[in-house]
């Protein structure tokens, strides 16, 4: 069977070029070494090394192994630091979906800048609510983040019961309508929803629970009465047309500030009782791990929720 050492020693030999240098990076004498190598090369059956007048060369047998034995090794690392380190001090993985939310750029640094861990992986997706209800609940996010409008906040809450799946709500805010600093509209302090019915209104794609937004009815108008809609399943490109002159999206407070960076403004709407509503949507299954908590903290701080 062949050992991590002979692996040890065949990937120092490689990277050095030299069965000497090797050796003197090993603190082992050059014949140990050479005995070493050829009782791998024994255990393997190929040729990995050639020998040149100026030091060895990997055989294409070699190089693949030499691949492989680095990834074996730096995982044999790992489970060395195990020993004296915690594991949320080596890795942590967040995994969670986002609806309907340009999230703060503060929330993450601050959980970067805050994480002890030497590898962190952040899975983020962005997708439609009830993708996010589907993925939460069979255990590919965590949790979500989601801003659900009056309309939608009942029928989510349906779903999740019948799911038995928890829903709590971190903060309210009014309907916000959000338009670039060009937009003629842009010197108003609040936007007359017949002012801007012949804008383009850009939105995520609809889906069961969504589509329920085209009937919040605002100074005598619905959302469906709007002439000219772009539906688009990407946020960057949402954001990109975000600063096209003639376009809007409905909205709310939390994303003012992420916003404004690039130029878009955040207005209230003229006789509008409509509330948007922040949510955190997890599964009764299991409880938030400490990557989760910690996350959730940063966007309580972030946006003032108690």
């Amino acid at each position: 069977m062949v050992k991590f050492y002979q692996l040890e020693c065949f990937v120092t030999v490689v990277e050095n070029g030299s069965i000497n240098r090797a050796a003197e990076q090993l603190y082992v004498t050059q014949p140990t070494l050479s005995r070493t190598l050829k009782s791998l090369e024994a255990e393997i059956g190929k040729q990995l090394l050639i020998r040149k007048n100026h030091g060895v060369v990997p055989t294409r047998e070699g190089k693949l192994l030499y691949r492989y034995a680095k990834t074996i090794l730096s995982e044999l690392k790992v489970v060395e630091k195990l020993k004296q380190m915690n594991a949320d001090e080596i890795y942590s993985e967040l995994r969670f979906s986002i609806y309907s939310l340009f999230m703060n750029d503060d929330v993450f640094t601050s959980f970067y800048e805050n994480s002890l861990s030497e590898e962190i992986v952040l899975n983020i997706n962005e997708e439609s609510i009830e993708d996010l209800i589907t993925n939460v609940y069979e255990g590919k996010s965590e949790f979500g983040i989601a801003v659900l409008s009056d309309l939608e906040l009942p029928a989510v809450q349906r779903t999740l019961s019948a799911r038995k799946m928890n829903m709590v709500i971190l903060g309210r805010s009014p309907m916000c309508i959000h338009i670039h600093k060009e937009h003629k509209l842009a010197e108003k302090s609040q936007i007359c929803m017949h002012d801007i019915v012949d804008s383009s209104y850009l939105h995520l794609p609809y889906d069961m629970y969504s589509n329920l937004r085209l009937g919040t009815e605002i100074d005598t108008l619905t959302i469906r009465d709007l002439k000219r809609n772009i539906a688009v399943n990407n946020y960057r490109l949402l954001m990109l047309l975000l600063k096209e002159a003639n376009c809007f999206m409905f909205g709310n407070i939390w994303q003012k500030d992420i916003l404004e960076k690039q130029a878009v403004l955040t207005k209230g709407i003229e006789n509008c009782s409509v509330e948007m509503h922040m949510v955190m949507i997890t599964s009764k299954k299991d409880g938030l791990s400490v990557e989760a908590e910690k996350f959730l903290k940063n966007i309580k701080i972030c946006y003032g929720f108690n």
